[in-house]
């Protein structure tokens, strides 16, 4: 899943930079793909979104450079299904 999709799946973007303590444009420009996200920035959105967006979805141009753990640990068929199957259930709810 896109970080974009994510977000306004979600409409989350206040809050995933509010957890990762940058400023909203910060994620505006990630979404929108006018900036690379830091590949530490990217550990994190992994872990608060619980896998819904990974390192991999962040970064796919230089994903292996950064993480080559992953080059051949591709989620594919039920694993991928079940971390967004994860992800939607522990997903925060929105902020009235």
């Amino acid at each position: 899943m896109t970080l974009d999709d994510y977000c306004f799946e979600r409409g989350a973007a206040a809050q995933l930079a509010k957890k990762l303590g940058v400023a909203r444009s910060h994620v505006y420009e990630w979404r929108c793909g006018n900036r690379t996200c830091p590949p530490l920035i990217c550990v994190e959105i992994e872990r608060i979104t619980l896998g819904a967006v990974t390192r991999r979805d962040l970064r796919p141009k230089d994903f292996e450079k950064h993480w080559p753990e992953l080059v051949s640990a591709a989620p594919t068929g039920f694993d991928a299904v079940y971390r967004r199957f994860l992800a939607r259930l522990y997903a925060p709810l929105p902020m009235s």
